[in-house]
């Protein structure tokens, strides 16, 4: 079991290098309105490579942030908790699903941040701050989105897993699975950025 989980993990890793940068580069192409054909596969994934392992990088940055700040975070709301004579148990539960809920939101927030450096050669942390200013005008259509295809995803994983003891097909079922779920979520992350970037530009020109 352990052997497939890690071989389930590698080959996940796998086809997110491969697919993540190639389907970005695939999108940019389609979203100018430019034809797609099997020899742009390589292309796609050599000119977005660079950009996708900037944005890895840039989640890590990020990872650590948040793991700082939650450790943190949980230190004082363990020392708010235990601070009377009696355990507050409401209070930590309460504090630990408002963070909970706080890292959700912040995870909204970043939706368009690979979108913005590929689609529009934003910079690592510009198009942070892209994202943020284009996911206000569409926060709630990102959540139920996301909310439907990490559902789908969940079932298609629960039933790849009935496959799991078979060498090579089980963690190439769940490794397929997962890679799908991101090029979907990745697909409907570009299409709604290029609406959302047109729909500003007419905004602007309609207020000059």
């Amino acid at each position: 079991v352990q052997a497939g989980v890690g071989s389930s993990t590698l080959l996940s890793t796998i086809l997110n290098i491969a697919a993540v940068p190639m389907t970005a580069g695939l999108l940019h192409r389609v979203l100018r309105d430019q034809t797609v054909g099997f020899g742009d596969f390589a292309v796609a994934l050599s000119e977005n490579i660079i950009t996708y392992l900037k944005h890895v990088f840039g989640l890590i940055l990020f990872g650590i942030g948040i793991g700082a700040l939650s450790l943190v975070y949980l230190l004082l709301l363990t020392i708010v908790g235990f601070s009377g004579e009696t355990v507050n148990l409401g209070i930590m539960l309460a504090g630990l699903l408002l963070w909970v809920l706080l890292l959700a939101t912040f995870g909204v927030f970043l939706t368009f941040w690979f979108a913005a450096m590929v689609l529009e050669d934003y910079t690592l942390f510009a198009a942070v701050k892209r994202s943020f200013s284009l996911v206000k005008k569409c926060f709630w259509k990102i959540v139920g989105v996301t909310l439907v295809v990490q559902i789908m995803i969940a079932l298609f994983t629960a039933i790849a897993g009935g496959f799991a003891a078979i060498p090579l097909v089980g963690p190439l079922l769940t490794s397929t699975v997962s890679a799908i779920g991101t090029v979907l979520m990745m697909t409907f992350a570009f299409v709604l950025y290029k609406e959302q970037a047109e729909d500003e530009v007419v905004f602007d020109r309609n207020v000059e």
